[in-house]
């Protein structure tokens, strides 16, 4: 066996590589549909496989990204969507910067311009700047006799 061989024999090439990464996706969405099923949870192919890819090859993880989407869809009384998980992970949806991308690509700047977001998208970023109530601030003055445990005497 020649060096060159050798290296060729213990490397593996892009294609080896996408197809252990695909398999292993596969394993992952296959281990995640069994369970579902068992404990009768609807859960669409789309969502599992966006958990698949997120989880990047670790069944833990994957099990942990799911737990957290089934405590969100049991929240919401519906089964794991796509959407649902994207939400969890907080992702959005490519298909606005795939469009935006191919028009400038085609060097039509007018076309990526009219590319809109959709509703999602839009209730997605605004998320972050909506007012929150903030946990454990004072809206009031406390009553009179209450001791607030950073108050100085």
């Amino acid at each position: 066996m020649n060096d060159e061989s050798m290296v060729k024999s213990i490397c593996m090439d892009a294609d080896d590589i996408e197809r252990a990464v695909t398999r292993m996706a596969h394993q992952i969405i296959e281990r995640l549909h069994v369970a579902l099923e068992e404990g009768q949870i609807q859960a669409e192919d789309a969502a599992l496989a966006r958990i698949a890819r997120a989880a990047e090859g670790g069944m833990r993880d994957a099990w942990s990204i799911m737990d957290m989407c089934l405590s969100y869809a049991q929240e919401e009384d519906g089964g794991l969507t796509e959407a649902l998980v994207l939400r969890v992970l907080g992702a959005a949806d490519k298909s606005f910067l795939f469009a935006f991308a191919d028009r400038l690509i085609d060097s039509d700047a007018a076309g990526a311009l009219a590319v809109r977001l959709t509703a999602e998208d839009v209730a997605y970023l605004e998320e972050p700047y909506l007012p929150h109530r903030i946990v454990g601030a004072i809206d009031r003055n406390p009553a009179d006799g209450v001791v607030l445990l950073d108050e100085k005497k």
